[in-house]
């Protein structure tokens, strides 16, 4: 898979970025600033973009391009437990494949970028695998449903070894729920999204104790109950929830604050993606402290 590096324009942003926050090119741009990424479509391409947070978001910059083959879709962006992100891809004939990708911020201090393409294993025809998180550097965790991401969902593992899903059947999962947006924080808890024909969406957790998804708060969006699920949940490095959503229906997406207290999403700036998540690598968390034994 053909991959390519920041075009000439953005190398001179890159290094005009890091020079104003007194980074150099090798120090590493994700292990020094929180970075946001988000990915976004064009017709022979998926586009992995980046916004520095430490500077109100206020600096954007496009980092690398994926080759995109015809008809190809993303699912998901995942950061994994190193500095590599793993794209979710369902291809042309609905295969859904893992993708993983050199360190996108390191694209300045790298000259061969790498890309690995991991065929999903285990899924019944017309099932992909939607939404994702890394738990450790060899397993992640997330959900399957039909190719139009609708009810039911089943909670999986998979390896990025063998590409292999497991079900984890331990937790059970409503026929009519819609679950999605994983991200996992730094203290080890995991958030999604859940939206049914009975409610709107809401913030969730999984309740590793008792096997369940629990309501955090439902979503809100200036006051009012968000009508519509959120695209895309990324938690910061010091524990913020980030949504990227499009609640007053414009033409470009936007990246919300989250309060998990009381789910109001308060705007932070434009950003005209599809799905994000940060740049930091968390530690391994074994699979049980989610599954059952």
């Amino acid at each position: 898979m053909k991959i390519s590096k920041i075009p000439h324009v953005f190398w001179r942003k890159a290094i005009f970025a890091l020079c104003l926050t007194g980074l150099s090119l090798n120090s590493g741009w994700a292990e020094s600033v929180p970075i946001i990424y988000g990915i976004k479509t064009i017709s022979d391409s998926f586009v992995i973009k980046g916004i520095d947070l430490t500077d109100n978001g206020s600096f954007e910059n496009e980092l690398i391009r994926i080759e995109r083959l015809p008809d190809e879709k993303i699912n998901d962006i995942v950061q994994l437990t190193t500095a590599d992100v793993a794209v979710l891809k369902v291809k042309s004939n609905n295969q859904s494949v893992i993708e993983t990708v050199t360190n996108p911020t390191a694209v300045a201090a790298v000259t061969n970028l790498v890309s690995q393409e991991i065929p999903v294993d285990g899924l019944s025809q017309g099932i992909a695998l939607q939404h994702a998180i890394a738990l450790n550097k060899n397993t992640l965790i997330g959900v399957t449903s039909d190719i139009a991401d609708t009810p039911p969902f089943k909670l999986v593992s998979l390896s990025l070894n063998s590409g292999k899903v497991t079900d984890i059947k331990s937790y059970s999962l409503s026929e009519d729920q819609r679950i999605a947006n994983f991200t996992r924080c730094s203290d080890r808890i995991i958030y999604a999204t859940t939206l049914s024909r009975q409610s709107g969406p809401r913030l969730v957790k999984i309740d590793s104790k008792n096997r369940k998804f629990s309501e955090v708060a439902e979503l809100r969006f200036r006051d009012a109950p968000l009508r519509n699920d959120v695209m895309s949940l990324a938690c910061s490095p010091s524990g913020e929830l980030y949504a990227l959503a499009n609640p007053a229906y414009e033409a470009t997406n936007s990246l919300y604050n989250l309060n998990q207290v009381d789910g109001q999403l308060t705007l932070v700036r434009q950003f005209d993606v599809e799905k994000i998540t940060f740049n930091i690598s968390l530690p391994d968390q074994p699979l049980s402290e989610i599954s059952a034994p």
